[in-house]
């Protein structure tokens, strides 16, 4: 017990040395920090403002949180700030986490979320919550890994985590369970989210091992596949033509 505890800490220390690491690279980089709007509610106009222990991710993964509300000290704490779809655009964030299933089923049809940047460039995204909230809802130790996740949205070059293998590790270490590659894909929701698939089949191929199975599912990563060391690589149908006969790909 002791040392499944020590193993614990460590990644949750680990994790929140994260950010100091990703404020550096920001620095070192002399990037623009990404702005990131926090959408609740079945209408995505109920947010948390900056400083919220609510959306403390946004910034711990260096991000800025477009909402501030100063003036309003117990919005900080209560949360849930309604805010007008105006507004909204003002802002115009790169990035949107949203926390309800409702709103991410509709938002890349709805006109209006339309003429929202961080829409066009499917960069909405909706927040895993499997077990229970990755990121708020109850606050919890799911933050660790979902402190991982947020990171790899904002500033996919920093790390270059490969989001299935951390989530499979994560559940295996801290709920100790063995997860499939297709819960892992209905968790992260790679079905719905095509630049988060990209950037996550990228660092699998780059990752996967000689025993470990791997895939692609974008033309703009199927250049890597011949440089992968994954035993076997799972190509999309409508790649066929662009990997060839290579032995470990399979349509």
């Amino acid at each position: 017990k002791q040392e499944r505890a020590a193993l614990l800490v460590n990644y949750a220390q680990e994790s929140l040395n994260l950010t100091a690491q990703i404020e550096e690279y920001i620095k070192k980089n002399n990037l623009q920090k990404v702005k990131i709007y926090y959408a609740q509610g079945s209408d995505g106009l109920a947010t948390e403002c900056e400083g919220s222990w609510h959306a403390t991710l946004i910034e711990r993964a260096g991000a800025q949180n477009v909402h501030k509300c100063s003036e309003d000290p117990n919005a900080k704490s209560f949360g849930r700030v309604k805010i007008s779809f105006e507004q909204l655009i003002k802002y115009d964030p790169d990035v949107i986490l949203i926390y309800e299933k409702e709103l991410f089923d509709k938002i890349y049809g709805d006109p209006k979320w339309q003429l929202l940047g961080a829409v066009k460039n499917k960069k909405a995204y909706y927040i895993p919550r499997e077990p229970f909230s990755w990121f708020d809802r109850p606050p919890s130790f799911m933050r660790f890994l979902g402190l991982k996740w947020l990171i790899n949205l904002a500033y996919p070059e920093a790390f270059k985590f490969d989001m299935v293998r951390e989530t499979r590790e994560f559940y295996k270490l801290f709920l100790d369970l063995e997860l499939t590659d297709a819960q892992i894909y209905k968790i992260l929701g790679l079905e719905f989210s095509g630049e988060e698939l990209e950037i996550t089949a990228l660092n699998s191929l780059s990752n996967a091992g000689p025993s470990e199975l791997s895939y692609c599912d974008s033309e703009k990563n199927a250049k890597f596949i011949e440089g992968s060391k994954a035993g076997a690589i799972l190509v999309a149908s409508n790649l066929k033509e662009l990997v060839g006969a290579q032995s470990r790909a399979v349509v």
